[in-house]
């Protein structure tokens, strides 16, 4: 029985699956019908039935396992055991028993009330898990299934019977075993072993800090992995490829500060050739822009993308060579749509490159090279990082001619991440989902806060914002940094200067909360009249949230509000901290 395909489960934790919550379907109907056509041509089996069926107390108390399989599975001979699938062989009625993926997507609609099973199976696809054969001893912990995991089997070959590691033929041996995909949450703090290639002869728990500069070989004509730490450092190494695996790309590049990784990117652009970019744009990528422009004649078209189809004015087949994009953009929250432009750009232009700045996502709530981007940047100095501590850029890409393109780069100009620099951003990751959900948590109540009080409010989380559903097909999150509108500049500044724990400050992404006025500040290099042209407001307060109680936070910002005039204490009571505001 060729590469059969089970997923197999522990009685003992019969119950676990059946108390999941629902998760989310795929993106879109396109993504769902590719996953299941996926299914249906690798793992094309139905199902195993077990002998021993669960007890009259795990009946009562789990009524979702007495379900009989659909009709159309009725009298279909089971390809292991050689029974007749029916009634009393309904393989959610077993103690120790699988059933195939072709069962699991002809069945979907009868598993609501247990998605656990198509969530896991979504994820373990996308890893491709394979465990080929077993040997006697190995056990299901050395397979990774503890209380309630599970894990996806291939067999070469099967005994008759059923399909657990005890009935598998013991004169197997293993050829191959990957590693079950986890959630982004855990990938986020777990170096898969053996992930990085990078030796470490002992096993340090903490990534050690290769803090040199050069490599002693063994030999003077075959050089050994690496050389000189401009070219590559393994504590660099490790960071890389952990990124890589976060933001879903084929090779990822950790330099020096956000703006490097940006430099790098544009040198893919030559001489007379186009970029497309947004009209509301970190101030430091349109300063670099503008250098292109006056010295390289690199010219870009600024455009609002938000209504993807003005693309087809500005697309030229073959000179446009990037399209850069921000979403949610840096500071008026705009939402593009990555998969429409993507698609657009790359039927016009298939030589063009869609450059997406993922900063104010991360890749724990956004992942452009899922969506149709060639390319994505981050300044890592921000939610990567966390703590404002140290400066990195981060480059992640899924062609391998461009990834050898931008290593050159890199490597030509010496902007690679330094060691110790790596090892803190590599530290700063882990902590990423953790810091982010308190800190989108923090923003939505702040964001409702000041709608509540009549303040024109940008942020994806408010249902008011015009592109809500659509950043919500893209990204898990809204994110944590938003604007609002006074209609006054001087009123502005003084709000920003009334605030106490708010620290008035450029950036964003660090643990404690930040206010700005991006015009007087992280956008003061782009020149007045051009901010008026792309009808940038002067009095537009960021906010940049942290991961403090949200109620300081409000209260601060509030008691800002007030001294500033924006506005006035309800009847002359005291503010007090409330759920309603």
């Amino acid at each position: 029985f060729s590469l059969t395909t089970f997923l197999v489960r522990q009685k003992s934790t019969l119950s676990s699956p059946f108390n999941q919550p629902s998760p989310p379907p795929l993106e879109n109907k396109e993504d769902q019908q590719e996953f299941e056509e996926l299914v249906r041509k690798n793992l094309g089996s139905r199902w195993t039935n077990f002998d021993k069926a669960v007890t009259e107390e795990e009946e009562t108390a789990h009524p979702d396992v007495r379900r009989k399989p659909p009709a159309e599975f009725e009298g279909d001979k089971n390809p292991v055991t050689g029974e007749i699938n029916g009634p009393k062989h309904d393989p959610l009625k077993h103690g120790d028993w699988s059933y195939g993926a072709r069962g699991l997507i002809d069945w979907k609609s009868d598993i609501t009330n247990a998605p656990f099973h198509w969530s896991l199976l979504r994820r373990l696809i996308t890893r491709k898990v394979i465990v080929t054969q077993f040997t006697p001893d190995l056990s299901y912990h050395e397979l990774n299934i503890a209380s309630s995991r599970w894990i996806l089997i291939g067999l070469d070959k099967m005994d008759s019977g059923p399909s657990t590691p005890s009935t598998v033929s013991t004169s197997s041996q293993i050829i191959g075993c990957d590693i079950i995909r986890y959630r982004t949450a855990t990938e986020l703090v777990h170096l898969d072993s053996g992930e990085s290639g990078v030796k470490d002869n002992y096993n340090a728990s903490s990534t050690p800090i290769y803090q040199t500069a050069t490599f002693k070989q063994n030999s003077a004509t075959e050089m050994g992995d690496f050389d000189y730490t401009r070219s590559g450092n393994p504590t660099r190494s490790v960071l890389e490829i952990h990124l890589a695996k976060i933001m879903s790309a084929k090779r990822a590049f950790a330099v020096s500060s956000g703006m490097s990784a940006f430099d790098a990117i544009a040198r893919l652009v030559r001489s007379g050739e186009e970029i497309i970019a947004g009209d509301d744009l970190y101030g430091g990528t349109n300063r670099l822009l503008s250098y292109l422009h006056k010295n390289y004649d690199i010219k870009t078209h600024h455009i609002d993308m938000t209504n993807p189809t003005i693309l087809y004015s500005y697309l030229h087949p073959t000179r446009t060579r990037l399209v850069l994009l921000e979403t949610p953009t840096n500071p008026l929250i705009k939402i593009y749509d990555i998969p429409t432009i993507a698609s657009i750009v790359h039927e016009h232009c298939p030589n063009a490159l869609i450059v997406v700045d993922n900063t104010m996502m991360s890749p724990y709530l956004q992942k452009p090279l899922k969506l149709g981007a060639d390319i994505t940047y981050h300044s890592g100095t921000k939610y990567l990082s966390g703590h404002h501590d140290l400066m990195a850029g981060v480059i992640g890409v899924n062609d391998d001619v461009v990834a050898e393109k931008i290593y050159f780069a890199i490597n030509a100009t010496g902007c690679g991440l330094s060691p110790f620099d790596s090892w803190l951003l590599l530290r700063g990751v882990k902590t990423l989902a953790i810091r982010m959900d308190k800190q989108q948590a923090n923003a939505q109540q702040i964001a409702e806060f000041l709608e509540y009080h009549g303040f024109k409010v940008n942020f994806p989380g408010l249902k008011s914002h015009p592109q809500h559903d659509l950043h919500f097909k893209m990204s898990r999150g809204p994110g944590a940094v938003l604007s609002f509108l006074t209609g006054d500049t001087e009123l502005s500044e003084r709000i920003v200067e009334s605030t106490k724990l708010w620290a008035i400050s450029v950036s964003f992404g660090c643990v404690n909360s930040l206010i700005s006025m991006p015009c007087r500040m992280s956008h003061a290099s782009i020149p007045a009249a051009v901010r008026a042209e792309r009808n940038f407001p002067e009095d537009l307060i960021r906010l940049c949230v942290g991961i403090e109680d949200v109620n300081d936070l409000i209260e601060d910002l509030y008691q800002a509000l007030v001294n500033s005039g924006a506005l006035k204490y309800p009847n002359g009571v005291q503010f007090e901290t409330n759920t309603n505001y």
